[in-house]
Order: C-alpha cells, then sequence, then structure tokens
C-alpha cells in the first residue's frame, strides 16, 4: 500500500477508533470512509445501492463518536 492511497475500511463501530488510531501510528493516516459489514450487506441484496456508499471523514466521526458517548452516558 502507498502512503498516498485512499484508505476505506470495512469494520465493525465498536473497533472503528482504535482501528484508526493503530493506522495514523503506522503512518497510514489517509482514511477516507468506512463501512460496517450489516451496512455493506444491505447495499449489496440490491445491486443498484451498491455503486456507492456513504462515506465521513475521521473528524465527522469523532464527533459522532464523542456525541454518542454523551448520549449513551444520558449527559446530552
Amino acid at each position: 500500500m502507498r502512503e498516498d492511497e485512499d484508505i476505506y475500511l470495512l469494520i465493525d463501530e465498536n473497533n472503528l477508533e482504535e482501528a484508526v488510531r493503530d493506522l495514523i501510528r503506522i503512518g497510514l493516516d489517509n482514511i477516507k470512509g468506512y463501512v460496517t459489514r450489516a451496512e455493506l450487506e444491505l447495499h449489496l441484496q440490491d445491486p443498484g445501492s451498491a455503486q456507492t456508499l456513504p462515506t465521513i471523514d475521521v473528524d465527522e466521526n469523532s464527533r459522532i463518536v464523542s456525541l454518542s458517548r454523551l448520549w449513551c452516558n444520558g449527559r446530552l
């Protein structure tokens, strides 16, 4: 893998933050998005929808993870 290649992860959301940190630590920081197995399987059931998948960047993911933790802890 080249350092400038875009990275898209197929990963469970529970492991996403750790995986992103680990990849960044080894210099693979061009992470453009991710999809869970369930989301991918859902999209693949309809061939017309499998052409594109919604993505978010790492900063947006971090914001969502932080907000979801606040929500789960009853602070939102």
